[in-house]
């Protein structure tokens, strides 16, 4: 068997994701939620109600950015 994440960041080498799971209900929209590393620190990211997968990409990727500024190394 082959699975296929839809978080298309679990294939990226520049991310450290030792969990991530998406889903999809009315009420809560498209969501993602995630186990990373970012600047050295463990950090749990819980998304909800994105436009589409794209936009939760983005979102993701700008608290990645800001993390990163914010988290002394």
């Amino acid at each position: 068997h082959e699975y296929q994440s839809t978080n298309n960041l679990t294939a990226s080498k520049e991310w450290d994701i030792s969990l991530s799971k998406t889903g999809y209900s009315k009420i809560a929209g498209r969501c993602l939620t995630m186990r990373t590393t970012i600047a050295g620190k463990p950090i749990i990211m819980v998304l909800l109600n994105a436009k589409n997968s794209d936009v939760r990409t983005e979102d993701i990727m700008q608290i990645r950015t800001a993390l990163e500024a914010a988290i002394p190394s």
